[in-house]
């Protein structure tokens, strides 16, 4: 069995409009929360054919696996 951690932290700034997400203290990835950058991205993924992918502010947070064993735990919501 496989002992290691990973830390990601995801952040959500509605008031600039920017998302970014950091593993390990990296910054991976940022990103809009709307508009036409934000458009254009759901459009060249696999949530096209979604209605309202990404459209509310609030909402249900989901957790995925993509088929391996997965284990979540001390999962915190600052808000």
């Amino acid at each position: 069995m496989l002992n290691f951690q990973i830390i990601m932290i995801l952040k959500i700034n509605h008031a600039e409009n920017l998302g970014s997400v950091k593993l390990n203290g990296t910054k991976i990835v940022e990103f809009p929360l709307a508009g036409p950058k934000w458009a254009k991205l759901v459009e060249n993924s696999k949530f096209k054919n979604w209605e309202y992918f990404g459209a509310y502010k609030t909402g249900k947070i989901g957790l995925q696996d993509h088929g391996d064993k997965v284990s979540f735990r001390l999962s915190l919501i600052h808000i």
